[in-house]
Order: C-alpha cells, then sequence, then structure tokens
C-alpha cells in the first residue's frame, strides 16, 4: 500500500468519524430542541387554559352585575318596546350565567379541559350552611322568574321583595366570592409564572452544557486537523446566537399580549366614557343617576386595568412616565367625587378638603397622579366597615413659586393595620397575599402607589392602629407650568397697576383701570373666522367616530369622517381642516403613515394640527410620533373637557359651547 492509498485510508476513516460524531451532535441538539418545544407547548397549553377559568370567573362577576342592573332598569322603565328589550337581554344573562356555572362547578363537557385550575374553586362553591353553588342556582331561578313577570301585572308586583334581593345579592354575595376565586386563579398564575421562569433558567442551563460537552468531545478534537470542524462550530455558534434572540422575543410575547388587550379593552371602554359625556346635558333626574353610574363603572375599570398593567411594568422595571401639562384640581377632584358617592351610599362620613387653585396647571402624568389618589382613597373607603373618611388634597408651594408639593392626606376610621405588618405593607407579595384574606387593612394597590410615587420623586407615609384606623399621607413634587406662572406674572402686574391708579385722578384712573381690564385670551372671532370649525374624525371603529363627533359637535365643529388612513389622506387632498383626529392602528393604512403623507408636498393640511387619538398604553409606545408629524397626544378614553382644552390649544381662534345636544 502506498502513501497516497494510505492518505486517502486516513482521510476516509477522518470523515468516517466526522460524520459519525456530527450525527451523534445533531441527534443531542435535536432532542434537547425537542425537549424544549414540547416544554414550552405545555406551559402555552397551561396558561392558555388558566386564561379560559380565569376569563369564565370574570364573566360570572359580569353577568351577575348585568342581571342587577337590567332589573334595575326594569324598575322604573314604562316604555313597553325597552321593556321586552330589557327582559329579553335579562334572559340572556341569565342563560349565560348558568352554562358558565355548569363549567366551574366541573358539570359540562368543557370542564374536564380546565379541571386542574377550577378544582381549587370547588371549596368556595361548597362552603357555607348553604353552598355557594345552591345560592348561584337559586339567584339564577329568582332572576328568571322574575324575568317571565310581565311588568305591570300582579305577579310583578308581587315580586318587588324578590327583585330587591336578586340585586342585593348580585352586588354582595354572589360577586364577593367570584372575587375571590378571581384573586385565587391570579395566585395561581404567579406561581406558575415563577414555575416558567425557573424551567427557563434550567433549559438554558441544560443546553449550555449540552452545547459545551458537544464541543469538548466531539468537535474540539479535530479543530486542529479539520478547518471544516472550525466552520461548522462558528456556524453552531451563530445557531446558539439566533436562538437565544429568539428565546428574548419569545420573554417579550407576554408584554405584547398585555399592550393588545389594553387596546381591545380600552376601545369599548372609550365609547361608554365617550356617549356618556356626549348626553350628560340631557334632562331629567333619572337620567342623571344612570349616567353618573355608567361612569364610575367606566372610570373603575379604567383604573383596575391601569392598576394591572402597571404592576406588570413594575415586575418588569419598565414603568415610565408622561411629562405634559395638566390642570392639577381636575385630575384630583374627578376621583375624590366618583369615590364619595360610593362612600355616602355604603353610609359612611365623607370629608374631603381641597385646597388647590382653580385653573392651576402643572408638568407631569396626570394617569399616574390620579391613580395615586383613586388607589388610597378607595382603600380607605373599602377598609371602612363604618365611621368616616377624610381627605384633604393640596398644594403647598416652595419659595421660588416654581416648584410646589402635591400633599394628600387619607385619614379612615377603619379597621386598620397591625404592627407588626406595617413593615410590609407595600411590599407587592404581601399585599397581594393580604387581599386574598381581605383582613388586616392591606389594600390594593399599595405597592402601585408606592412604585408611581418614587418614580415622580415623592414619599408615601402611614401610620395605623388596629380596630382605629389608618392615614396615609403621600407627597409629589410637582412643577408648575409655564401657563400658570405667567398667568401668575400677569396677576402680579394687574396688581400693581390696580395700586397706581388708586392714587390717581378719578377720569385717569378709570381709563387705566379700563385698559388694565383687558383680557390677554385669544382674538375674538372677526366676520372672516366666524364659519364652523372644520375637524377630521379617523378611527376604524365606527362607535369612537360617532364619539368624537358627538363631542366635537357642541363647540360648533363641522366633522368629516374616516374609516382608515387611506380615507384619511384622500379627504385632506380635498379639504382644508382645522384640526385633525388620527387613531394610530388601522387597516388598511395606519395613522402613522396616513400622516406622514399628509405632511409631505404642500397639500391644504400639510401644517394642520394633527392630534394622535389612540388606546396605546403608555408614554414607551408613543415615542416617536412628533417626529412623523403629530402634534400632540389624546390617550382613549378621552374626555370632552379634554377636546375642548385640545381644540383650544391647537385652533388659532376661541371655541365656545353651543346650545347643540351632545
Amino acid at each position: 500500500m502506498n502513501d497516497q492509498d494510505s492518505h486517502m485510508d486516513a482521510s476516509e476513516k477522518l470523515r468516517r468519524t466526522f460524520n459519525r460524531r456530527y450525527a451523534i451532535a445533531i441527534a443531542l441538539l435535536a432532542a434537547a430542541v425537542c425537549a424544549s418545544f414540547a416544554l414550552t407547548f405545555r406551559i402555552s397549553m397551561l396558561d392558555t387554559n388558566r386564561t379560559i377559568a380565569f376569563n369564565l370567573v370574570s364573566h360570572q362577576q359580569t353577568d351577575s352585575q348585568r342581571i342587577a342592573f337590567l332589573l334595575s332598569s326594569l324598575e322604573y322603565e314604562n316604555d313597553p318596546t325597552t321593556i321586552d328589550t330589557l327582559t329579553e337581554e335579562l334572559f340572556m344573562a341569565v342563560a349565560r350565567m348558568r352554562s358558565t356555572h355548569r363549567v366551574l362547578i366541573g358539570q359540562s363537557a368543557e370542564s374536564e379541559r380546565i379541571a386542574r385550575f377550577i378544582k381549587p374553586l370547588q371549596d368556595i362553591y361548597g362552603s357555607g350552611d348553604i353552598s355557594f353553588d345552591q345560592r348561584v342556582n337559586l339567584f339564577l331561578e329568582k332572576a328568571s322568574m322574575i324575568a317571565r313577570y310581565e311588568k305591570g301585572t300582579e305577579e310583578w308586583e308581587k315580586s318587588r321583595r324578590m327583585r330587591i334581593e336578586v340585586i342585593k345579592q348580585a352586588r354582595d354575595s354572589i360577586l364577593q366570592p367570584h372575587t375571590l376565586m378571581a384573586l385565587i386563579l391570579e395566585a395561581q398564575a404567579e406561581k406558575m409564572n415563577s414555575i416558567e421562569k425557573n424551567l427557563n433558567i434550567i433549559t438554558w442551563i441544560a443546553t449550555l452544557a449540552l452545547m459545551g460537552m458537544i464541543t469538548v468531545l466531539i468537535f474540539r478534537p479535530m479543530i486542529r486537523t479539520i478547518f471544516k470542524s472550525l466552520r461548522e462550530m462558528e456556524q453552531a455558534q451563530i445557531t446558539a446566537t439566533a436562538a437565544e434572540e429568539e428565546a428574548t422575543k419569545a420573554n417579550e410575547s407576554k408584554s405584547h399580549f398585555f399592550q393588545a388587550a389594553s387596546h381591545e379593552l380600552k376601545t369599548p371602554l372609550n365609547a361608554i366614557v365617550g356617549m356618556t359625556d356626549a348626553i350628560r346635558d340631557k334632562s331629567g333626574e333619572q337620567l342623571e343617576v344612570e349616567l353618573e353610574q355608567i361612569t364610575a363603572a367606566s372610570d373603575h375599570l379604567l383604573n383596575l386595568l391601569n392598576n394591572i398593567l402597571d404592576t406588570h411594568r413594575i415586575s418588569e422595571g419598565r414603568l415610565s412616565l408622561d411629562k405634559r401639562e395638566f390642570e392639577l384640581l381636575e385630575v384630583v377632584e374627578r376621583p375624590i367625587k366618583r369615590i364619595k358617592a360610593l362612600a355616602e351610599a355604603k353610609g359612611l362620613d365623607f370629608i374631603s378638603r381641597i385646597e388647590i387653585e382653580d385653573g392651576l396647571m402643572v408638568e407631569g402624568d396626570s394617569q399616574r397622579l390620579e391613580q395615586i389618589v383613586t388607589n388610597l382613597v378607595d382603600n380607605a373607603v373599602k377598609f371602612t366597615p363604618d365611621g368616616e373618611v377624610d381627605v384633604d388634597a393640596r398644594l403647598i408651594e416652595n419659595v421660588d413659586g416654581i416648584e410646589a408639593n402635591f400633599s394628600l392626606k387619607v385619614r379612615d376610621t377603619g379597621i386598620g393595620i397591625p404592627t407588626e405588618k406595617l413593615q410590609a405593607l407595600f411590599d407587592q407579595n404581601s399585599s397581594e397575599g393580604s387581599m386574598l384574606e381581605r383582613s388586616g387593612g392591606l389594600g390594593v394597590g399599595l405597592s402601585l402607589v408606592r412604585a408611581i410615587a418614587s418614580s415622580m420623586g415623592g414619599s408615601i407615609d402611614v401610620s395605623s392602629s388596629e380596630g382605629e384606623g389608618s392615614t396615609f399621607h403621600v407627597s409629589i413634587p410637582l412643577h408648575k407650568a409655564e401657563e400658570t406662572l405667567r398667568a401668575e406674572a400677569e396677576r402680579v402686574v394687574d396688581h400693581k397697576e390696580t395700586q397706581k391708579s388708586s392714587v390717581e385722578e378719578v377720569d385717569d384712573s378709570e381709563a387705566d383701570h379700563s385698559e388694565a381690564a383687558e383680557p390677554v385670551s385669544k382674538p375674538v372671532r372677526t366676520a372672516e373666522t366666524e364659519s364652523k370649525l372644520r375637524v377630521l374624525i379617523v378611527d376604524d371603529n365606527m362607535a369612537n367616530r360617532m364619539v368624537a363627533d358627538a363631542l366635537v359637535k357642541p363647540l360648533g365643529a363641522l366633522t368629516t369622517m374616516a374609516a382608515d388612513g387611506r380615507q384619511a389622506v384622500d379627504a385632506a387632498q380635498e379639504e382644508n381642516f382645522d384640526i385633525i383626529f388620527m387613531d394610530i392602528s388601522m387597516p388598511v393604512m395606519d395613522g402613522v403613515k396616513a400622516t406622514q403623507l399628509i405632511r409631505q408636498g404642500n397639500g391644504p393640511n400639510s401644517s394642520t394640527p394633527v392630534i394622535a387619538l389612540t388606546a396605546h398604553v403608555g408614554p414607551g409606545e408613543w415615542a416617536g410620533l412628533g417626529e412623523v408629524g403629530f402634534n400632540d397626544i389624546l390617550n382613549k378614553p378621552v374626555r370632552k373637557e379634554v377636546i375642548q382644552r385640545c381644540i383650544e390649544k391647537w385652533v388659532q381662534r376661541p371655541v365656545s359651547v353651543s346650545g347643540e345636544a351632545a
């Protein structure tokens, strides 16, 4: 055998050895990938089933409240058509709730899929002298029986006590156990998230260990003799980097889910809040009561949604703040007024002192500040069975007159907090545990309040005595807006001019006074500017378009509607508008692309103010909108007064509310 044949045999041997080791390496990596995929798929299925169980419990809460609302509406409704509609909706709500109840107690074919998640709820359904299962069935049976009675008949009149009982049960004994179930499922989700993180770490370490073993035992002996092996190792490293990037994207999917959920929830919420504001000026005492209830429910839902999203952001270290001008009194007064009605309905003495100047504008995150006020005051009412709640809100100015501290003190005579629990009061895990127990005076959202206050450069303190009540004090530094500082400077000048004029002659004094009293607001409309305000409203949701139209019509506006970005661009090329309200997420063409096209060239609206009207959930999602041509951003759900202030800010002429119905 010559040297050439010997080299050929060695090369063939090396080739076979390489192929064998390469096949082993590929098999091990494939096994690791399959195991990782199977684990991820299993976890995903568990997450899906847990979400289904949570949604079913949430639907029970919603349907019970819907039944109470429909019964209350039937009590005061006299129109036969409306009564028929309400009765039909009542039957549907009862049927939905009964069907969902069967799933949750394990008496439906759908129960098998979520059996492991509803099993911990069975103790609640079986608890009590009369089990909660029986109470739910009795509640549904009574509601169904009432729905079959025709209003105005003797049976209807005799069922009055039953109707009152059903409404009370819906808002108390039916709602509270379902709320506890939701909290149990949330606790399960937290525990599962912790397990998932640990499994991800273990999988990652095992994958790294496997790759290290393959490198050392298979590829490394061949590096010095086979260049091809080195190239394959480099390719394996590139593959590993790509896999790590995919893992990072998978971790971000949870955040994307919360963002998508926020958008879907805030879209109908915008219709509720906006249409409520639009018809608020209509007459009728009962109408006003119903509107206030809708508004309160909408505000409460919005606050819960913000709490959930912000708690998630805090857990990921992503809590960010917006910095824009807002009227401080309005932000502080709105939640206090809403919760005051709830406190008085509960029989509590509600005392509120708000020492904040009307019209005072400050810079900061109004939504976060309102969350702080809402959570603290709502907690005080929730954990005060009887007695009083005292709220003191004021702005304490510093010496320079520019910086100030917002001070909020909330005192209650509720159940109080044990001394040993004060240290862990603001810890997120401790707060949630206590929330499940519904004892000890630890309310919802305290960890969120502390995180927001800290992010805004503020602080929160608490003092409490068990059985006697608690006092929370939060202090937030704020910076007065330029508009407020200018107004204060003008008042100082006016005051000096008034003092000067008092020592002059009467005729001169009157002239000076007339000159000093001249308003410094925007010019009054001339004949040239008397035409109607022209507004382009762009939103893919018809209800949202109707809301925006109803909010701007009383301001003397002539509106044009567009259902997507393409229609908006076409409309902007044909007509000159005073202001454009643009949704962001739309089919065909989104709001960002549409705004860019409107800004291009010398079209009639290339310089028209474009306002982003969006349901995206935070300042992080707003970054860069100004760079593509947006002038301002309004976050859904939007209020009537916010729309008016926005138009007054960007349209260079005054706006007044017309007598037209909203």
